[in-house]
């Protein structure tokens, strides 16, 4: 891992991988640093990093049209959250801003069929982008290795199925570089770099693998 040390992040890095987005990214934009002094050439993945971000504004025009049938099952399928029954989840844009993170998850858990954890924090971070952080093994792995060994003390990993604690690390992780950026802007940070590490070592041996968080509630 030392020859290959992750990319510190800072305001300007986590914008510059939000500009990736960007449809009208040029040709000699598409090199950024992906492992400190290693370079890696995105263009083979502009396609997919463009569609992502359509697909985004997209989930967000079914939540100002009020579809939140369409909005959540665009979500679904756009993050490859493979929740099941999700035809099934039939709730109002009202209904589902009377609930949290933690409340979805423990009211939908039997109709769904499981604790859908990562999914709750994606459909609540579109509703209110500014409290609601996501979880799912990509941003969850990357904010682990990046966080300094008191830090990782006071927010032990294992304690990061229940969403305040992975929410306290996650401020822990923003405090730790001086981020003043949005949950979203770092959480597209987080999710890109992931998807970059994965495809920059597709054919190569792995730096570490992404680890999912299973769900924990101290709700009765």
């Amino acid at each position: 891992m030392s020859d290959y040390a992750l990319i510190t992040p800072t305001n300007k890095i986590v914008k510059k991988f939000n500009d990736l987005w960007n449809t009208d990214l040029k040709d000699n934009e598409l090199t950024i640093e992906i492992f400190k002094d290693v370079d890696f050439d995105i263009s083979d993945l502009k396609g997919e990093l463009i569609k992502y971000g359509r697909d985004d504004e997209t989930i967000k025009r079914y939540l100002n049209n009020r579809d939140i049938s369409n909005f959540l099952k665009q979500i679904n399928s756009i993050y490859h959250t493979r929740v099941k029954n999700i035809s099934k989840l039939n709730i109002t844009l009202d209904e589902l801003k009377e609930l949290d993170v933690d409340k979805f998850v423990v009211n939908y858990k039997e109709l769904l069929g499981r604790n859908e954890y990562s999914f709750a924090t994606k459909v609540y971070s579109f509703l209110y982008p500014d409290k609601y952080p996501i979880i799912d093994s990509l941003s969850a792995t990357l904010i682990w290795k990046y966080l300094d060994p008191d830090r990782r003390k006071k927010h032990p990993k294992s304690q990061w199925g229940k969403y305040d604690c992975y929410k306290n690390a996650y401020d822990a992780f923003k405090s730790q570089y001086n981020l003043d950026k949005s949950y979203k802007e770092i959480d597209v940070f987080l999710w890109t770099y992931a998807i970059l590490i994965q495809n920059y070592w597709e054919n190569k041996l792995g730096v570490f693998k992404f680890e999912s968080i299973q769900y924990q509630s101290d709700m009765k």
